[in-house]
């Protein structure tokens, strides 16, 4: 899972129990600002913590809730292929982020899929 993954499904856990960050974060003893920051994507809990935060929320099995979640994550609706692009990197993981990497630098590298760049031949004959 990937960490804005992650991040997507505490924000939707705490809001289901209407509570505030800073509410949980008393509760754990961390501060308000470090439970936005996981629900952010700007770092993650640890194993301990994970756990304590689904006592808080009420989650019986983790692996349930985050796969049932997954399940209805829906595809952006976007005529924008870049947005479309960023937002499907950001639902696969680690290892599917760095596999579309490499992928797409495949691409890249052959003629066949990329626009030719004339830019040098059009400047030499201006």
């Amino acid at each position: 899972m990937s960490r804005e993954y992650i991040a997507s499904v505490l924000k939707r856990l705490r809001a289901e129990q209407g509570m505030t960050a800073d509410e949980v974060g008393e509760i754990i003893g961390k501060s308000g600002k470090t439970v936005s920051g996981w629900e952010n994507a700007r770092s993650q809990p640890d194993a301990d913590l994970l756990l304590k935060l689904c006592e808080i929320y009420k989650v019986e099995n983790i692996l349930d809730t985050f796969s049932e979640i997954k399940r209805n994550v829906k595809p952006i609706e976007s005529k924008d292929d870049t947005q479309k692009l960023l937002h499907n990197y950001h639902l696969l993981n680690d290892s599917g982020k760095e596999k579309l990497l490499e992928y797409s630098e495949d691409l890249i590298g052959n003629a066949k899929y990329t626009t030719p760049d004339f830019s040098d031949i059009k400047e030499k004959h201006a």
